[in-house]
């Protein structure tokens, strides 16, 4: 399925929240892994195969992938075992094509957002006991939306990131890892 996002189409899933044992496959691979994780794959691995193909060097803030990973990456979570899967995949697939690209000149970072209210997560949002235990680990108090995403992948996109080797914010924890001078990519 695709969403309409400001001017562009991006792929989401809308399924109900099942048990482990309940996932039907086709739902396990064609809803979740594909979107969430195969998408990501073909997406970077196109893109990558263009800039490393073309004649022009590498150069500061030109090629990044930015992936969108989630809290539940580090963490899990209940009765969405495919969606956790795929974004625990989504964090070493990012960190692997890092590894390999960062020094060819293409950063490959992820953005882990928190609880995020969208359709997906409708049937959480509408258990009480969930969205109660939910609530009272999430700093701000609320979901979070959409929107609040676009200052952070503004923020990993710009140069301003340049500062920062890797940064984890994990509830209410907040590790970060500094570097003393710029990647040069």
């Amino acid at each position: 399925m695709r969403k309409r996002v400001g001017t562009r189409y991006i792929p989401y899933i809308s399924t109900p929240c099942n048990t482990t044992a309940r996932i039907a496959h086709p739902v396990w691979k064609a809803q979740v892994i594909q979107v969430n994780l195969t998408a990501s794959f073909i997406l970077a691995r196109s893109l990558a195969k263009h800039w490393l193909s073309s004649p022009t060097p590498p150069g500061p803030d030109k090629k990044k992938i930015i992936n969108i990973a989630s809290v539940l990456t580090f963490t899990g979570s209940l009765n969405i075992c495919a969606y956790v899967a795929t974004k625990g995949a989504i964090g070493q697939l990012t960190k692997a094509l890092s590894n390999e690209w960062m020094g060819k000149g293409i950063c490959v970072t992820a953005l882990a957002p928190g609880y995020i209210a969208t359709e997906l997560t409708e049937g959480i949002r509408t258990d009480q006991e969930r969205e109660t235990a939910i609530i009272g680990r999430v700093p701000a108090g609320r979901w979070g939306v959409p929107e609040d995403l676009a200052g952070a992948i503004v923020y990993l996109a710009s140069r301003a990131r340049y500062a920062i080797l890797s940064c984890h914010i994990l509830g209410k924890t907040c590790l970060c890892f500094w570097q003393s001078k710029a990647l040069e990519c």
